[in-house]
């Protein structure tokens, strides 16, 4: 099978994945769908959903956000989920305890890399190139499909490691230009919580891949390493980490991968 047929193929599954299509199928169309999960796509998503628990609208883009990750995990799907949630809704009566300034100002490097007039939750962009409402189940599909047929122009590979001051990631990288950065995203799996204030009074609230820490690495060497520094003892196997290679003027993402601390 080539290549650009295993690419269709792909991402034919993965909109009927999304569509919720598989119904009912018989042998044939068993056998088929058998040999689609074992093609990969050609690229990869990097999706970026911009929120907050302050926002009555974002529960369902955090629910849409979820189920995207669900479905790539289900079938192996290249797709790299970040929950940031942004400030601007806390002075409505809830601080959400996810939030941070530096996401604010990440959306905000967005909104002008995409000559954007505003801000807005719930916001995700697909690799730094196609923001829409976040809980726009057919808008997502649409882009991360569109982002499956271009090949990375780089590659980026990590390694974590436990160490005494925090964790270690180390990274190898191809085909970065002069001026890339490397972004490096620790985020909590899961996480949940009550709101007792602000429009989401008395709701609780789930999400999935909430950055916690983030770093961007600036006109980084090939390979290298870096440490991420927490102020408390957290289980490590609770987190990730999704790393990405992103051109800082356009905000193009070119490689983006995801790993995890091995058991000793």
């Amino acid at each position: 099978m080539n290549q650009q047929l295993k690419v269709q193929i792909v991402t034919l599954l993965f909109a009927f994945v999304l569509t919720g299509c598989f119904q009912s199928v018989d042998n044939e169309t068993m056998a088929q769908t058998t040999e689609q999960k074992q093609a990969t796509p050609k690229g990869f998503a990097v999706v970026e959903l911009f929120t907050s628990e302050g926002c009555s609208s974002c529960p369902p883009a955090d629910a849409n956000l979820t189920r995207l990750v669900e479905i790539a995990h289900k079938n192996k799907l290249p797709i790299y989920a970040l929950s940031f949630h942004v400030d601007y809704w806390n002075y409505l009566g809830w601080k959400d305890p996810f939030s941070q300034r530096q996401f604010t100002e990440r959306q905000r490097a967005y909104a002008r890399a995409l000559r954007s007039s505003r801000v807005y939750t719930p916001q995700m962009i697909v690799n730094g190139e196609k923001g829409f409402v976040g809980s726009n189940r057919r808008q997502a599909q649409e882009a991360i499909l569109a982002a499956f047929k271009t090949a990375p122009s780089a590659s980026l590979q990590l390694v974590l490691k436990d160490a005494t001051e925090g964790l270690q990631i180390s990274w190898k990288t191809k085909g970065m230009k002069a001026g890339d950065q490397i972004n490096l995203a620790l985020v909590e799996k899961t996480a949940e919580r009550k709101v007792s204030a602000g429009e989401n009074e008395g709701r609780n609230l789930t999400h999935v891949n909430v950055v916690r820490l983030f770093k961007a690495i600036k006109s980084p060497s090939a390979s290298g390493s870096t440490m991420m520094q927490t102020t408390e003892k957290v289980d490590w196997k609770k987190y990730r980490v999704v790393g990405y290679i992103q051109a800082p003027q356009t905000l193009q993402i070119k490689a983006a991968t995801e790993a995890e601390l091995k058991p000793n």
